[in-house]
């Protein structure tokens, strides 16, 4: 999938703010990048039933803004319950129950209470690659309204570096940046588009259209997906074309 690698970025990730360096103008403290990634997560966390858009846009390093490919997806948050449609992925998360649609498969993959890998939703947890990545150098910069948080890793491993722009009167993010290795980014109809060697590609996530009580809690249900018939679990309409697999053998 174009997009599986966009899936294992977290927001959160102030957890791995260790150690800092000094820029002229710019505050690098730990203290104080921890601080604001926080208040983010924590402002997403209390928001109740809140919906936006993220646009993904792909670029080569060398030329950032001539966009390659791109893809909108949609959310839906709400403490940690989410949904969210992205190309033709739906995931949904209730109640520690995950549901995943693979919609050009007609496939609906079950994930049993705490089973599943959170990953996806960029708020919770990071991908297990960079728990284990050092070297990173945190910067805050504060820009009028916009509050940047940049972590650098130097080159030595799949990132180079990731920005996160965030809002000051709303305290919601507006952009995440992130530069990583072009081979763990590009599917084949974009990657035989470039000519040369690419070492870093640029992925920008754009975030609009916040909305705080957009949804209910219908909007979340996995009971929307499938129903349990005895020991079957069975899919229901819309879905109801679905082969279901189950991500344990006691689900």
């Amino acid at each position: 999938m174009r997009h599986s690698i966009i899936l294992k970025y977290a927001v959160c990730l102030y957890v791995l703010l260790a150690g800092a360096t000094t820029v002229d103008g710019q505050s690098t403290t730990r203290d104080s990048c921890l601080q604001v990634m926080k208040e983010m997560v924590d402002h997403y966390r209390a928001t109740r039933y809140l919906s936006f858009d993220i646009t993904y846009r792909y670029a080569a390093e060398s030329g950032p803004g001539a966009y390659l490919d791109s893809l909108h997806g949609r959310y839906r948050l709400n403490g940690n319950d989410y949904w969210y449609s992205l190309d033709s992925t739906e995931v949904v998360s209730y109640q520690g129950t995950c549901v995943l649609l693979f919609k050009e498969d007609h496939i609906m993959y079950l994930v049993p209470p705490n089973g599943r890998r959170k990953n996806v939703d960029f708020l919770v947890a990071l991908d297990s690659l960079l728990l284990h990545l050092g070297g990173m150098e945190p910067v805050l910069r504060e820009d009028g309204d916009i509050r940047t948080v940049l972590l650098t890793f130097g080159g030595r491993g799949i990132y180079k570096s990731i920005e996160y722009s965030i809002d000051r009167r709303t305290g919601y993010i507006t952009r995440i940046r992130q530069v990583v290795k072009s081979d763990q980014l590009y599917d084949p109809s974009v990657r035989n588009r470039i000519e040369g060697e690419i070492p870093y590609a640029v992925i920008d996530m754009d975030f609009s259209n916040y909305r705080s009580g957009a949804f209910g809690d219908r909007q979340l249900d996995t009971a929307q997906y499938f129903k349990k018939e005895g020991q079957q679990y069975v899919s229901v309409a819309p879905y109801d074309e679905y082969k279901i697999f189950l991500g344990a053998p006691n689900l």
